[in-house]
């Protein structure tokens, strides 16, 4: 953070490129955060629906 204020102070239009890259940060986190929730929820039913069917399978073993 103190480098990012020395820069600052002996170049000031370097204030404005840390504005723009912070801001895109923030943009794109959130768009990732939200693209990752969705697929660990997607993974998760899917695991689901999986151990149900492999649970089924051992229930009904014993009748064959």
């Amino acid at each position: 953070m103190g480098s990012i204020a020395i820069i600052s102070a002996l170049e000031p239009y370097f204030v404005i490129a840390v504005f723009f890259v912070a801001l895109s940060y923030g943009y794109f986190t959130a768009f990732y955060q939200a693209g990752a929730r969705e697929a660990k929820h997607l993974d998760d039913m899917l695991r689901s629906l999986l151990y149900a069917h492999f649970q089924e399978t051992l229930t009904g073993l014993p009748t064959i």
